[in-house]
């Protein structure tokens, strides 16, 4: 028996009529993120009318199914696919993501200025959802079990964390419930899949590896020991299926490509006889390639720099506290195995003074470096901006990045030195004119002190940067797989 599917997930739908229209202070507020909200509802569209021309019976969707978890668009979303629903035949199934419940970034731009909106509980989630829900579904919480077809069940798990923006659980209860519907379909003969949001594997290198579960090692094990062999998520943004071996079992968790961000794609599953045969489709054939990654990543407030100085103000002042916590940047440097000279001693009380001390500063600066230091040239081929911007077409499976004379020339520079030195001095000589305000020392001075600090360091960075760029760019990512359950 033969049994087919729609895998889709981080749809991150927002209505046009929460946007105000996509007024001003949507765009300013927006169009930096990553996830062009202003596209979600005809990115949908345009799947969901691919799948009325060829139906699939289910249409499963891994979380994240909102911008930021607003209730009006949870209300949305669940008419447009209760619509879809009827009018096909297809069985939709939702699970939440890290934005869908108790999101306090939930927002409106209906009044031409963004203003807080109505969140989403698991209470109201719940209730938005039941309509699609099938009256046999056996619920625990936000999770459910279902039987597809005589020989698979499907293991639907809320793998949300409360207060957590981007890692998720399982708790004790819910694995313990799931163990009990994986015996139970055993008992019958079922094969069982499972469907959520968070990831039991990496599906970016270690880029990312803040995305999976907690206790995940535990968790895909006991879940392929119980005889789950295919888990269908999302999050990671990546269409990507990663083996999972534990002892006999084979597990395999699949990541889909986002709907709402770049390269805007879900996947078709057919599962028959043990294998899963999964290929990944545009959302919207009409729309090109390179455009669906502009507006993902590009612009003059574009997505890429919005999301690494989110990164950065999410992750400088945890390292700033670390080193607080260690008595400050001389002893950071000590317990790390760098001991600093006398001399400079008094540049490491100026940079704790100045921002360890005021990780608020720091932060600040940091994305003022980070804006300009986009602009680098750092090859005759392109900017910093452009290396990223390529690298990331590559590394989501478009092309060999051996053809790209920019990815070629710069990655050389990363492996020689060249390239962290650049940056190294770059970074240095503005940190000197900053620490400038704090005392009496030459630039000239606070510049060779702080290449002091830095330039030691330089080799194991370049070896460390080596490393990450050539494992990015060298992902293998494909349209088509077939998987050996």
């Amino acid at each position: 028996m033969k049994l087919t599917f729609a895998h889709m997930a981080d749809l991150h739908y927002y209505p046009a009529a929460l946007a105000g229209g996509f007024n001003r202070a949507f765009i300013e507020d927006n169009d930096r993120l990553g996830k062009p909200a202003r596209h979600s509802e005809r990115l949908l569209q345009a799947a969901l009318a691919q799948l009325k021309d060829e139906p699939t019976e289910y249409l499963l969707i891994a979380g994240d199914l909102t911008r930021e978890g607003e209730h009006d668009a949870h209300v949305a979303l669940r008419d447009v696919l209760l619509e879809f629903s009827r009018s096909t035949g297809t069985q939709v199934l939702v699970v939440p993501g890290n934005h869908d419940i108790n999101n306090r970034h939930a927002a409106e731009y209906m009044t031409g200025q963004k203003q807080r909106a109505r969140e989403t509980s698991a209470e109201d989630f719940l209730r938005i959802y039941q309509p699609l829900l099938p009256a046999h579904a056996r619920c625990f919480g936000l999770s459910y079990a279902i039987e597809l077809d005589e020989q698979h069940t499907l293991l639907a798990l809320d793998s949300t964390k409360p207060g957590a923006r981007v890692h998720g659980e399982i708790t004790p209860e819910q694995l313990q419930w799931a163990l009990d519907e994986c015996l139970h379909a055993r008992e019958n003969g079922r094969v069982v899949l499972g469907l959520m949001h968070h990831n039991l594997a990496l599906h970016m290198g270690h880029t990312l590896a803040g995305y999976l579960l907690d206790d995940c090692e535990q968790v895909r094990a006991t879940l392929a020991g119980a005889g789950m062999r295919f888990c269908f998520c999302g999050h990671q943004h990546r269409g990507h299926a990663a083996k999972i071996t534990h002892g006999e079992h084979v597990l395999y968790d699949i990541c889909a490509p986002a709907l709402n961000s770049f390269p805007c794609q879900f996947n078709r599953v057919a599962l028959h006889d043990g294998t899963a045969h999964i290929t990944a489709h545009a959302a919207d054939p009409s729309l090109p390639l390179r455009d669906s990654f502009r507006f993902t990543f590009a612009g003059k407030r574009g997505g890429l720099m919005g999301f690494f100085a989110a990164n950065l103000r999410r992750k400088l002042p945890e390292l700033l506290g670390n080193i607080a916590q260690c008595g400050g940047t001389q002893a950071w440097l000590a317990q790390r195995g760098t001991q600093t000279p006398t001399w400079l001693r008094p540049v490491l009380a100026q940079l704790d003074a100045r921002y360890v001390k005021r990780p608020h500063h720091a932060v600040k600066l940091a994305c003022k470096l980070l804006r300009r230091a986009m602009k680098l040239r750092i090859s005759p081929h392109g900017t910093l901006q452009d290396f990223f911007e390529t690298s990331l077409v590559i590394m989501f499976g478009y092309g060999d990045w051996r053809r790209e004379p920019l990815l070629r020339d710069v990655l050389q520079r990363i492996q020689d030195g060249r390239f962290v030195s650049q940056l190294l001095r770059f970074a240095s000589e503005a940190i000197a004119r900053d620490l400038l305000h704090t005392g009496k020392q030459s630039r000239l001075f606070l510049q060779v002190a702080l290449a002091a600090v830095f330039f030691p360091h330089r080799r194991a960075i370049s070896r460390a940067l080596t490393r990450l760029a050539l494992r990015m760019v060298s992902m293998p990512r494909k349209q088509e797989y077939t998987l050996k359950g």
